[in-house]
């Protein structure tokens, strides 16, 4: 009776403790929820399918371009570079698609509605930083490593050093996630990290490390990576190559089993057996005729079904670790792939695997890094990774210019056309000027091949 009284009264301590907002995985020993797996662990396993479904990943995200933005309010001047380019001002359209991206984002979205204009930025310390982050790495190979380590682990860190002159960051390193421990704290949460093996480690303090982290349940620290999430496949299907392999290698089962009648002597066998492999065993000796003496039977020895249908699981498997990762098989498999569904294979790829990813890193670096530049105005966005349908686009140019809604150019824009002289009207404005020269000719549609974009091109501005 006592004990149930002390674990009540130990419960309802937690409960307080939990609304205070302290988490619960800190109650107790103050250590967090490590994976069960160890990452070291999960990095040896970056091979076979695992290797291939990460790096498609990797490759994606590392193509991207990452953007710079600033949004400037009615009455605010222009953002200055440092060359003194004021940058690019976006079009209407331009700027829809950025409210389309962030219309989950009720700030960003404020923001955005509330700007006079928003200014791509091109010449920055950030753009130095994420082109050549350091010295060692390319920006290509520096987004490529981040997510592979968050898609084998769960998690990537990103060091942070800093210029102590112009007290912004300089330099950003990726830390194998293997080597990263979180240290956490009853009050902050996170009080530090700890990157290194054995006793030769470095402190880091929260501001130097960027931690992107995936969603994971289990642990409020620490991320759950698609290896882990397919870890039981991933072993089925390295069981399964060491069971081909072992097929391969007769698995220690003899091709044939010759048995002679009557009672032979080991040395005999032995004897027997040398001359049978000299005699019949190679392609060169298929066909060959055997002539003894001796009265024998022979049994062709073989695999069951069962034997040979584990090994039609490798389909299923290989499938069920692409799923982990959101790699569409149209990506890793030609068979039975044609036009239609591997297009529709790359746009639910782009939307619900590469999008997901972006937004994640691009959340940690406008929350955490840009703010080092100290000016409020600026915004990152990686460009959008899902393929555009150029006939919907087409369509959607085409419908927006006859309800006068955008310009000739702005449609033309839209579908990946270059600018054309007198294409900054609108078609209504088009229609009158024709009427005004009684030219009744209907104003032209947006397409290519109607419209050439060679001659006559001029700028947007």
């Amino acid at each position: 009776m006592m004990s149930l009284i002390q674990s009540a009264v130990s419960a309802l301590k937690n409960l307080r403790k939990y609304s205070a907002g302290i988490s619960p995985q800190l109650l107790g020993n103050n250590q967090p929820v490590h994976p069960k797996i160890s990452d070291e662990l999960l990095v040896k396993k970056y091979r076979g399918w695992t290797y291939i479904a990460a790096s498609r990943n990797a490759a994606a995200i590392a193509m991207t371009p990452i953007r710079l933005y600033a949004t400037v309010d009615k009455g605010e001047d222009l953002p200055r570079s440092r060359s003194g380019n004021p940058g690019r001002i976006l079009d209407a359209n331009e700027k829809a698609q950025l409210l389309e991206k962030y219309k989950t984002d009720k700030q960003m979205s404020a923001r955005l509605l509330r700007a006079e204009q928003v200014v791509e930025i091109f010449d920055h310390p950030f753009i130095d930083l994420m082109n050549k982050p350091n010295r060692w790495r390319t920006s290509f190979e520096f987004f490529e490593e981040t997510s592979i380590f968050s898609d084998i682990t769960g998690d990537s860190y990103w060091q942070i050093t800093m210029d102590r002159r112009l007290k912004i960051p300089k330099e950003l390193y990726l830390l194998p996630s293997q080597y990263v421990k979180i240290v956490p704290d009853k009050t902050k949460f996170i009080k530090g990290y700890m990157y290194g093996r054995g006793i030769d480690k470095i402190a880091y303090k929260p501001e130097e490390i960027l931690h992107f982290r995936n969603g994971n349940p289990e642990d409020p620290y620490y991320g759950l990576g698609c290896l882990e999430a397919s870890l039981t496949a991933v072993n089925n299907y390295d069981a399964m190559d060491l069971y081909e392999n072992s097929l391969n290698n007769n698995k220690g089962v003899p091709g044939v089993l010759v048995s002679y009648k009557g009672r032979i002597k080991d040395d005999q066998i032995k004897q027997l057996e040398s001359d049978w492999n000299r005699t019949m065993r190679g392609l060169k000796n298929q066909g060959k005729t055997k002539v003894t003496s001796q009265e024998y039977d022979v049994k062709e020895m073989g695999f069951s079904p069962r034997e040979m249908g584990f090994l039609q699981g490798r389909k299923w498997t290989r499938l069920e670790i692409a799923d982990a990762f959101g790699v569409p098989i149209s990506l890793l498999d030609t068979e039975n792939v044609n036009k239609a569904n591997a297009q529709a294979g790359n746009e639910q790829y782009g939307r619900f695997t590469i999008a997901p990813r972006l937004q994640r890193i691009e959340d940690k670096i406008n929350d955490e890094l840009l703010p080092f530049y100290n000016e409020p105005r600026i915004f990152a966005a990686f460009d959008n990774p899902v393929p555009e349908d150029r006939e919907f686009l087409s369509k959607q140019a085409n419908e927006s210019f006859k309800s006068n809604l955008i310009t000739q150019n702005e449609g033309r824009k839209m579908i990946g056309l270059g600018s054309i002289g007198g294409g900054q009207r609108l078609s209504v404005e088009i229609t009158e000027g024709a009427k005004a020269t009684e030219d009744t000719t209907p104003p032209p549609p947006l397409d290519d091949d109607i419209i050439p974009v060679s001659g006559g091109v001029v700028d947007d501005e």
